[in-house]
């Protein structure tokens, strides 16, 4: 959908999607807010249209402004389970940090805007948050248990 034509990503847009949704997971102080805007940018997606692989390392931590994203992993069999969903204000990329795969797909629901912030950015950020490091990491390792709790229900 990026394609479409419309202006998506300007500064002002950009900014606006910062402040509503990657601030507060952030806890970003106006003075962040505007250094993170040059390192991001908005992106649109259509409905069932795959936003993060399995097995890739995320370059960018992604943000969801609007819409809602299916988090899945790869069965045996090659199917894809079911292992959450992400809402407005959600995030997913946070392995970007730790250059580990991911271990599932981030698919649109529906059409989705997120916000992408560049790994160096948010490695930046969280250097000076050590707190928010360590909150990514539980996060990290909550999804990866529940994606093998999944995975393991559906072999059985």
């Amino acid at each position: 959908l990026n394609e479409v034509g419309d202006k998506l990503s300007t500064p002002e847009q950009v900014a606006e999607a910062v402040r509503k949704v990657v601030a507060p997971t952030l806890r970003l102080s106006v003075d962040d807010q505007q250094a993170v805007v040059p390192n991001a940018t908005l992106e649109r997606y259509g409905a069932d249209e795959v936003i993060q692989r399995s097995g890739v390392v995320p370059e960018r931590m992604t943000f969801i402004v609007s819409g809602r994203v299916r988090l899945t992993g790869g069965a045996d069999d090659g199917s894809e389970i079911p292992i959450g969903t992400l809402d407005e204000g959600g995030y997913f990329g946070q392995s970007t940090l730790t250059r580990q795969p991911v271990i599932g797909n981030a698919q649109a629901v529906d059409e989705v805007t997120v916000v992408q912030v560049d790994r160096g950015h948010i490695e930046m950020l969280v250097q000076r948050n050590p707190l928010l490091l360590q909150e990514f990491g539980r996060t990290i390792e909550e999804r990866r248990a529940t994606a093998r709790r999944a995975l393991t229900a559906t072999a059985d």
